[in-house]
């Protein structure tokens, strides 16, 4: 093999590593702007809108929504639940969203795009003006989407966090299938 497709052979090994990062030191793995989900419209995202759930830099589509047993979402062949909910996060510095540990049996994310529920996610979000995917000159701004969801094994009131690199970390509870009281 010559020096030129090595080096071809290389980039693609690295951009592969990268598309299913894990941070080292965590293990949690990371959604950058490459697994993004831009809407198929190609109208810009509104970070919120009626019927989402905010944790600081990060608006959940449709969870408030989520408190009644039929809104659980699709059943999956091993009994969980799966509600789709886009994880929609501001530009700025990357958030890692997480279930706490005591929540952790019954809740987990459908973020990571390793096929399993993880307990975290880390979300890189795309800077303002990224063409988005598609035909067109459409650009991102301020907000950049990620496909994904909840996993739930017993219907509750549980909650996520969602901490700021070299910021504060926010917390809220979420009703899936049984209301917050």
């Amino acid at each position: 093999m010559n020096k030129a497709a090595l080096a071809v052979c290389a980039t693609l090994a690295l951009a592969l590593v990268a598309a299913t990062a894990v941070t080292a030191e965590e293990g949690i793995p990371v959604r950058d702007c490459g697994t993004r989900g831009d809407p198929s419209s190609g109208t810009p995202m509104f970070f919120v809108r009626s019927g989402d759930v905010v944790a600081g830099p990060i608006s959940f589509s449709s969870l408030k929504h989520a408190a009644t047993r039929s809104s659980l979402g699709t059943r999956r062949p091993d009994g969980t639940g799966f509600r789709k909910s886009a994880a929609k996060v501001l530009w700025g510095r990357p958030a890692t969203l997480g279930v706490p540990a005591e929540h952790r049996s019954f809740l987990s994310l459908g973020f990571a795009q390793t096929g399993r529920p993880s307990d975290a996610v880390r979300f890189d979000p795309c800077p303002p003006g990224t063409k988005m995917w598609g035909p067109g000159d459409r650009r991102l701004r301020r907000v950049t989407g990620f496909p994904g969801g909840f996993v739930i094994r017993k219907p509750g009131c549980y909650a996520v966090e969602v901490h700021v690199d070299g910021g504060r970390t926010h917390r809220v509870r979420i009703a899936f299938g049984y209301p917050c009281r």
